[in-house]
């Protein structure tokens, strides 16, 4: 109660002068704060930089926060009441205050604030651009930084639903104490008011059920929801981000309660007391909310806010007339009626308060008035003579309940403050391992590149002693060293693919492709490695256009069918498609020895592999399925495993539905009709990795080719001046930023026509994958097997005759 009456008797306003509040030799008043008017630094049609100072810039005019816009002039000019504009003020803090702080009561306007160039608050969302609908206001406490010498005020504002742009509050300076508690109040007395309006409410239509020979309990109730629908809208300005629904919809649907509500009460009032609540009331009424009502419901949801703001005047009318018959009422009629008028009361102390506020001439932020009649209902409704046990009774239970939670609340203490500390001591541990995840993601990307070159090297050269070596027990020696190259290979690409996805780097880029593409691409790669091991792979893409990631849905099938590869003990597997709903369903059937039901669970975990009994150990890492459930949690495609140990193994995942795009040219891909012979073939080879361009020109040698190496573009343009190159292998990526694709241009425009070429990298980057897949030129992977080059350059010498 010593917060209401301090607030009640406020200080005279302070006054800023040429957009500066000087507040040297200033001190608090006894409740704490104090309004403050005067002249603002006023930017109409822009927002300047939060770091603008407080120098007056051309078109800058002074104006006070509150009051409206329209009519303002600027340049000369009258301005309107909706757009947007920036306030500066100055603020010169008295050399010894406690911390201050800035209060700004909801505006109808849409305001940003910066202080000294940083953000410290905002109400709704302030824009350039006319919008209609409003957004959640908050009155908010923004405290002012200590230890400034002073403080620059910056306010980005915009309205455009207001006609006049109107702010009837001004701010509010003072402590950050005070302002603070004085929110808290105002916020908890809102929350009070609507919990008393429904819990008035839900009494008398109880009492109305269980007593029906009271029917005039049916009002005090109407009445009490008319409160509780008041106060909420009053809330949805205190409290915005504990309601969630768009602020323009609620201010609709509190209009057709308030214009439904209306009507009803006057008419039950005028049945119960006929002789006081004359025809003329029913009309000023009825007639007026009708058509309201009507007109709310077919108006657009946008301009709900401006009807509000033209019927407030006329609902302070309506109210004041049912006062006047609620009194004449309580003259002729039972005590029963001291409840309508105390109602009546509420509603029009409550309606004059809000207008007066909106005004301008009440710059409290407290409605003390509203607080002091609900105080005044509530007295007249517990001592209603049907309620007075009850009322002792609950004294009683609430004596004990409070001695109960204060021990409950001593107990709940010390277990928060254990739980808070071993939360703490568990958020710097997780931390710790957030840092130590990310630093091993890092390493592992930027390692598995480098080891991508040997590698590559590696392999070539294997694959340049099995063309040499003609030795049955060495040739069984080299293929344990290329499967070792091989798992070595696959591993570090599943920990690179692991480390990219854990660590969040890995983004989608979905798109609507054919399947059909992919598949060629699919098959490629893997035909002729199951062709070496005797198992036939048939890949049935139909007509199907899906929508996701191309490169991931690649990676993700491609290890599903290099898994059945090595593992299934399969002599045929299926690659294949059907619609489903929605969905295209692809699945990879094998008919290999199964997966037992008991190991099924963790066979997407890592590092797991399925053993049979006296088998030998599967090469690999286990690392190529638990790749597989990553990629498809990010891609949301779900994954599911159906197998029968000795009957097969089933992999389905479900891709939405793509729509058709116009044809694109992409590079086909499908098996040569024949081989092709690469003797006396002219090829220019570009690497800047000496090991990896020695190896691969001794491989092109031994598939007896003309060989040119380039370590760099500018010595390929030398070489090639005046050469007939039949086809180019080039590296995708070169020092000082050139690229493959850029030399394959050059090289192209030197000679005047367009050369065929392969392009080699060890690139894992989804989005550099997806600019070479757009590429007209076939795309082989590091480490890149013998049979892999050849292959492709036999299909780019068919394409070119």
């Amino acid at each position: 109660m010593q917060l209401l009456i301090a607030g009640a008797a406020e200080a005279k306003p302070l006054s800023a002068v040429d957009g500066v509040l000087d507040l040297r030799g200033w001190s608090p008043p006894a409740h704490g704060w104090q309004a403050v008017t005067g002249e603002w630094l006023f930017d109409w049609g822009r927002f300047l930089a939060p770091e603008a100072g407080s120098a007056p810039l051309p078109g800058t005019v002074l104006r006070p926060w509150n009051g409206p816009w329209w009519g303002t002039r600027v340049d000369g000019e009258r301005i309107g009441g909706q757009g947007f504009a920036t306030y500066r003020l100055r603020i010169i803090p008295p050399a010894q205050s406690p911390p201050l702080a800035i209060f700004l009561p909801s505006p109808r306007r849409s305001y940003r604030v910066w202080v000294n160039g940083e953000w410290l608050g905002q109400s709704g969302e302030p824009s350039a651009e006319p919008r209609l609908r409003r957004t959640p206001d908050r009155e908010i406490v923004i405290p002012l930084p200590p230890g400034a010498d002073s403080y620059q005020l910056l306010i980005e504002t915009s309205n455009y639903i207001s006609l006049l742009g109107t702010a009837p509050q001004p701010m509010l300076l003072g402590t950050r104490e005070a302002l603070q508690r004085t929110l808290n109040w105002s916020t908890l007395m809102t929350l009070l008011a609507l919990g008393a309006g429904l819990v008035f409410g839900l009494k008398y239509l109880i009492l109305l059920i269980t007593r029906r020979r009271y029917s005039g309990y049916l009002w005090i109730a109407l009445l009490s929801f008319d409160i509780a629908l008041q106060r909420f809208a009053f809330a949805a300005n205190y409290l915005p981000d504990l309601l969630t629904i768009n602020q323009t919809r609620l201010t609709w649907l509190l209009m057709l309660a308030v214009f439904s509500l209306g009507p009803l009460i006057t008419l039950l009032v005028h049945r119960l007391y006929p002789r006081t609540h004359p025809p003329w009331l029913l009309r000023l009424v009825l007639i007026p909310h009708l058509a309201l009502l009507a007109l709310t419901l077919v108006a657009p949801l946008a301009y709900s806010e401006l009807m509000l703001m033209v019927m407030t005047p006329y609902f302070l009318v309506v109210v004041y007339a049912l006062v006047y018959c609620s009194w004449r009422t309580v003259r002729t009629e039972n005590a029963t009626a001291l409840w309508l008028l105390a109602a009546t009361l509420v509603l029009a102390l409550t309606a004059t308060r809000d207008l007066l506020w909106n005004l301008g001439f009440i710059v409290s932020p407290q409605s003390y008035v509203f607080n002091l009649s609900i105080l005044l209902l509530l007295l007249v409704v517990l001592f209603d003579q049907y309620d007075i046990d009850v009322f002792q009774q609950i004294k009683r239970l609430t004596k004990n309940l409070q001695t109960q939670v204060a021990e409950r609340t001593r107990a709940l203490t010390e277990k928060v403050a254990a739980l808070q500390a071993k939360e703490q001591e568990l958020t710097s541990a997780y931390a710790r391992l957030e840092d130590l995840s990310r630093t091993k993601s890092r390493f592992l990307a930027a390692a598995s590149h480098d080891l991508r070159q040997p590698l590559h090297a590696m392999g070539l050269q294997i694959g340049l002693l099995e063309e040499r070596i003609q030795d049955d027990e060495a040739r069984r020696t080299l293929q344990s060293v290329r499967e070792a190259q091989g798992t070595l290979n696959e591993t570090l690409t599943a920990l690179l693919d692991i480390s990219k996805i854990d660590s969040g780097l890995l983004k989608p880029r979905r798109r609507s492709f054919a399947l059909r593409e992919l598949f060629a691409r699919l098959g490629s790669q893997l035909r002729p490695v199951a062709e070496r091991q005797g198992v036939v792979l048939r890949l049935r893409a139909g007509g199907y256009w899906v929508d996701s990631d191309p490169v991931l849905l690649y990676r993700m099938l491609a290890n599903l069918l290099d898994n059945a590869l090595k593992h299934a003990e399969a002599k045929s597997i299926l690659l294949g498609t059907r619609w489903s709903g929605r969905e295209v369903v692809i699945e990879v059937r094998d008919d290999g020895r199964g997966i037992p039901l008991e190991q099924q669970p963790q066979i997407f975990d890592e590092f797991v592999q399925i053993q049979s009994a006296g088998q030998r150990r599967p090469p690999g890492m286990g690392l190529g399925l638990s790749v597989v459930r990553r990629l498809g949690q990010l891609l949301e495609h779900p994954i599911s495993l159906s197998s029968v140990p000795g009957g097969g193994t089933r992999f389905r995942l479900c891709v939405k539905r793509g729509e058709p795009q116009e044809a694109c040219a992409s590079p086909a891909v499908s098996s040569p009709a024949r081989a092709y012979d690469l003797a006396s073939k002219r090829v220019l080879l570009i690497d800047d990795d000496a090991s990896v361009r020695e190896a691969t020109a001794q491989l092109l040698g031994a598939w007896h080719c003309q060989i040119l190496t380039a370590a760099d573009p500018s010595q390929a343009l030398k070489l090639a001046e005046g050469q007939a190159i039949d086809i180019l292998v080039v590296d995708y990526r070169f020092p000082g930023g050139d690229t493959g694709l850029d030399v394959i241009a050059a090289l192209d425009q030197q000679a005047g026509r367009a050369h065929p070429a392969v392009i080699i990298t060890g690139e894992v980057d989804p989005d550099v994958l997806r600019r070479l897949q757009a590429s007209p030129y076939p795309v082989l992977s590091k480490p890149v097997a013998p049979i892999s080059l050849r292959s492709a350059l036999h299909r780019l010498l068919l394409k070119t005759d």
